[in-house]
């Protein structure tokens, strides 16, 4: 039995593999390699080296697919492996960090964001392959802009003269309420307003990292279609929803590599009605026009002057498109003699653009 364990621990040392007696876990030398459990956040540090050795021949983004890095790892290297949305959340916020500084994390399936995720200086996040889905009530944000002080100012508007009317009544010769609408001239005298100037201050020197991977923006919700218009233009479907960026560079460096990033698509507009005009009954209500399309979401936002991208290459960019057009409403079908006009379906929103500023975006 003894001599057989020496055998298995020789062989083992070639791959890189301690046997251990009487033991269920294998561990490798890449590290120690965190997964966290959605559960309870709770650190396993069993590996399942037969599974990882599957997956290690079909990574979609590795550029050295046959060697995969992280089988390359230093021995001191810790990697977080996540498996949903809020445990990479989690991960960021309390992982551990390798002895360089960096905060390392691995995804090991699809995750969906549905809260805002910032990303700590000194971030590797390796995708592997998987999606991060974000909704339109999230943001990836990196850096940061705090407001340090509010420095109030003065802005004078100079007074002017506004016309205005007022009805004035009186009685005829037979005794009969008439009215005229009677203009004058108002001066409206000038006033200061007070502004203020915010001074904000810039972590220049952040940094994090995304690669090999896709990036998804969700698709903004359809607005409400309009319910219960009396006048014509109470009918008309609302615009639709849209959302500024998937995500936000406050300060510092964002790197990107063999990513696919989308935009969210603008939110369809609202689906128009008809006015009702209950109280004239030989004419039909008008129907109104359906709502334009939400604007389709740039794919960065870049504070101007403080942030940038930086894309390593293998990176495609696509801008939110915009939403569709709501439907346009048909006439009051309660009329009586004639019927009012329908209603026409509404334009489709503006696509989104790749980044806000032109020249934030390097390569």
């Amino acid at each position: 039995m003894i001599k057989s364990s020496k055998i298995l621990g020789s062989i083992g040392s070639l791959f890189g593999i301690a046997f251990v007696s009487g033991c269920t876990g294998f561990a490798h030398d890449v590290g120690v390699m965190f997964n966290y459990s959605s559960q309870d956040y709770k650190i396993n540090r069993k590996i399942d080296l037969n599974s990882e050795l599957r997956r290690s021949s079909d990574f979609l983004f590795e550029k050295e697919a046959n060697v995969p890095k992280r089988f390359n790892a230093r021995k001191d290297k810790l990697i977080h492996r996540v498996n949903s949305g809020a445990d990479l959340v989690y991960a960021l916020i309390n992982g551990e960090r390798d002895e360089d500084g960096t905060l390392r994390v691995e995804l090991l399936n699809d995750v969906t964001l549905s809260s805002d995720l910032k990303l700590p200086n000194n971030t590797v996040i390796n995708l592997k392959g998987y999606t991060i889905e974000v909704t339109p009530d999230a943001t990836i944000t990196i850096g940061t802009k705090t407001l340090v002080s509010r420095t109030p100012y003065k802005v004078w508007h100079e007074g002017k003269d506004v016309w205005r009317h007022k009805d004035v009544y009186s009685y005829n010769s037979r005794g009969e309420r008439q009215s005229t609408t009677e203009w004058y001239k108002e001066r409206i005298p000038g006033y200061y307003e007070t502004r203020f100037k915010d001074e904000f201050a810039y972590d220049d020197k952040a940094n994090a990292k995304i690669i090999n991977g896709r990036i998804i923006g969700q698709k903004c919700k359809k607005t409400d279609p309009t319910k219960n218009a009396y006048w014509y233009g109470e009918a008309h479907g609302k615009v639709g929803n849209s959302k500024k960026s998937v995500i936000v560079v406050l300060s510092g460096n964002f790197i990107v590599g063999n990513l696919y990033i989308s935009g969210h698509e603008g939110g369809d507009g609202g689906d128009a009605t008809y006015s009702a005009l209950w109280h004239i009954p030989f004419g039909g209500g008008d129907g109104g026009n359906g709502g334009t399309g939400g604007k389709g979401s740039d794919v960065f936002y870049v504070e101007e002057g403080h942030g940038k991208v930086l894309n390593e290459g293998g990176c495609i960019f696509e801008p939110g498109r915009g939403g569709d057009g709501g439907k346009g409403s048909g006439p009051n079908p309660g009329y009586w003699l004639w019927s009012g006009s329908s209603g026409k379906d509404g334009a489709s929103g503006q696509s989104g653009e790749t980044i806000n500023h032109t020249g934030s975006l390097m390569r």
